[in-house]
């Protein structure tokens, strides 16, 4: 899915680099990332360590700045229009300091074609950032955010 949105068209385009990252579990800035895909390309996440927890916290803060700056996103690839329509959800992770939920409904001839979550969970210094790249049930990407936090805190 990222592949086929780096060659679309976006408006604004600010929203790309955003998109992009999200889908990519690209979220760390000043961290250090470690990101892969699961074998059937369902899930991708994304694991970033930062010096401090405040650190990450204002990278978490950042998260749900898609569904501020590109709540309303039209998407041009292989000359078939879209729209990607972003909101922030509830998402509950076990163990997580505190969590962010973004979901990206891509809409075309105007019905909702899939819905692309993203949550992303803070534990201490670390962030765990988990998205669907299928369509999947929702609680998917919750319950693989919550092993990631797990594994997290119990390394230490």
């Amino acid at each position: 899915m990222a592949k086929a949105l780096e060659s679309s068209e976006f408006e604004p385009a600010k929203c790309k680099d955003i998109t992009l990252d999200l889908i990519n579990s690209n979220i760390a800035s000043g961290g250090t990332t470690v990101a892969g895909a699961s074998s059937d390309n369902v899930l991708s996440a994304g694991l970033s360590s930062f010096d401090s927890a405040d650190d990450a916290q204002s990278q978490l803060d950042g998260t749900a700045k898609i569904a501020e700056e590109c709540s309303d996103v039209k998407m041009t690839t292989a000359g078939m229009e879209m729209s990607l329509k972003y909101s922030t959800f509830d998402a509950e992770v076990a163990g997580a300091d505190e969590t962010a939920g973004v979901v990206a409904a891509v809409e075309t001839g105007g019905q909702t074609a899939t819905e692309i979550r993203i949550v992303t969970a803070r534990a201490e210094n670390n962030l765990v950032s988990v998205t669907n790249l299928a369509d999947v049930e929702e609680a998917t990407v919750t319950k693989a955010a919550d092993a990631f936090v797990e594994s997290v805190t119990k390394a230490g």
